[in-house]
């Protein structure tokens, strides 16, 4: 910010377009890893910066629509960042400490230009994505999101942060009705979230994941009793014959009879 407000705004510009064009060339930010924990710094304070970028209102006329800047915020952090940490780019401490700031990323992102992804609406009318590449990454963030849900080895911590932003979508942005995610990605995010309960995994965080559970489910609960249960059955080879799920739709009784189902899931699987 203090680049942002004290230099000139051309200067800003030159210097946040040379800075993308580095971060945009393929395996770069893998390269950067590579050079041990001077590079983890490099690559951790580009992600800061990028973070603060797209969040203050004094940076906007850096991600003006058009810009490079934009283009080259939304490929580090959707593509190279992304392929580097699935590659294990650097060692395991320094992976978790990178995904941590990447999830932020993502979810600052998300939350501050989501006019990036999808057309502003009024009532009544269509909601549609802005273009092609942005739908594309939009469903690189939900791919993001879903598989930080099947790790088994990301620290509570950041497994609860995850699901905290997530709902935090749907409360600022109604993530959970667009049309793309409801009908190709809220099933799979359910199932994920009911199969991370029943291994035990995080059984810690289990009131976070029933509320997020709730919450997905509520906007459409027909599809969740009709379509989810038995698919999350059929996956164990079981049916309602053997494990019944109340059809309760209110907050309470919803979560105790989640939690029921899966407990229940657990004895006779």
């Amino acid at each position: 910010e203090v680049m942002v407000k004290e230099i000139d705004r051309d200067l800003a510009v030159t210097i946040m377009e040379k800075l993308v064009a580095v971060t945009s060339v393929p395996n770069s930010v893998a390269t950067l890893l590579g050079f041990g924990k001077g590079g983890m710094m490099v690559v951790l304070k580009l992600m800061k910066l990028f973070g603060t970028i797209v969040t203050s209102p004094s940076a906007s006329f850096l991600v003006s629509e058009s810009s490079n800047v934009k283009i080259g915020v939304l490929q580090m952090s959707f593509d190279t960042l992304t392929q580097a940490i699935s590659a294990g780019a650097t060692s395991a401490s320094q992976i978790l400490d990178l995904r941590d700031i990447h999830y932020k990323l993502v979810f600052q992102i998300l939350v501050s230009k989501w006019k990036w992804f999808l057309k502003p609406i009024s009532r009544n009318q269509v909601i549609e994505f802005q273009t092609d590449q942005a739908k594309q990454y939009f469903v690189k963030a939900m791919e993001i999101f879903i598989t930080s849900f099947q790790d088994a080895t990301l620290p509570p911590a950041t497994y609860r942060y995850n699901l905290s932003v997530f709902n935090d979508l749907q409360k600022t942005h109604n993530l959970y009705t667009i049309p793309l995610f409801r009908t190709e990605m809220l099933n799979a995010f359910v199932l994920t979230l009911m199969d991370a309960m029943t291994d035990g995994s995080r059984q810690i965080l289990q009131d976070e994941i029933v509320f997020t559970v709730y919450n997905l489910a509520s906007v459409d609960f027909e599809n969740f009793f009709v379509q989810i249960i038995p698919a999350f059955l059929a996956k164990r080879q079981l049916s309602a014959q053997h494990v019944v799920f109340d059809p309760v739709t209110d907050a309470p009784a919803f979560s105790n009879s989640l939690k029921g189902f899966i407990n229940d899931v657990k004895v006779v699987n």
